[in-house]
């Protein structure tokens, strides 16, 4: 399963299914929530797992790490971890480590007030630009969003009044602002200073 078992809404059912219909081999690939200074919290996953998580939780349906990988997507930005287990005839119970704190980065942003200059650009209209959106506080200086998805271009951005542009938009601007809160952050700074390196990057 490639990005499916963080979406699962009992993961734990899941993997005693395997168990029971003796399943040998599971190979499972998610995205790493390690980083404590990433946004993590989003309406897709429903539980956020690292490596000693994951190990744990098959641990208890008799599920073995046999080996793991850890690589980044394309955009070099988003690390994940491929894993594969394997079936053993009794629980492989491995010691559970609990960070307390790795959801506060997550937790204070979303009780952050963010003030923007004039003529700021929101990065992508995803989710990740909505979340952004309702923390400004100065809304009036928002002049429009950026992304490269054709079917939101020149459209409103949800129930707003800013219109969705192209990146192509940000080549005869000068002193302009864009502000970029994304996963994929490393991949749309590049992209962008690749069409304006004159403008300046605000990075959540």
């Amino acid at each position: 399963m490639s990005h499916v078992f963080e979406h699962l809404y009992d993961p734990k059912k899941f993997i005693s299914n395997c168990l029971k219909n003796c399943v040998q081999n599971i190979f499972i690939a998610i995205p790493s929530m390690d980083d404590k200074y990433q946004f993590h919290i989003t309406e897709q996953h429903t539980f956020l797992y690292n490596q000693n998580d994951i190990e744990y939780i098959f641990g208890l349906c008799n599920y073995k790490l046999n080996d793991s990988i850890i690589y980044n997507t394309k955009e070099l930005s988003f690390p994940c971890f491929f894993f594969h287990f394997v079936l053993t005839p009794e629980k492989y119970i491995i010691e559970r480590h609990i960070d307390n704190t790795r959801h506060l980065f997550s937790v204070n942003l979303l009780l952050k007030k963010i003030i923007i200059p004039k003529n700021t650009f929101l990065a992508t209209c995803g989710m990740f630009s909505i979340i952004t959106y309702s923390l400004i506080e100065n809304k009036e200086n928002i002049i429009g969003v950026i992304d490269m998805d054709k079917l939101k271009q020149n459209k409103w951005f949800g129930t707003t009044e800013i219109m969705v542009y192209p990146y192509e938009k940000l080549l005869l601007c000068a002193d302009v602002n864009i502000i970029v809160n994304h996963p994929r952050k490393i991949n749309i700074i590049n992209m962008l200073k690749s069409i304006n390196d004159k403008i300046n990057i605000i990075l959540i």
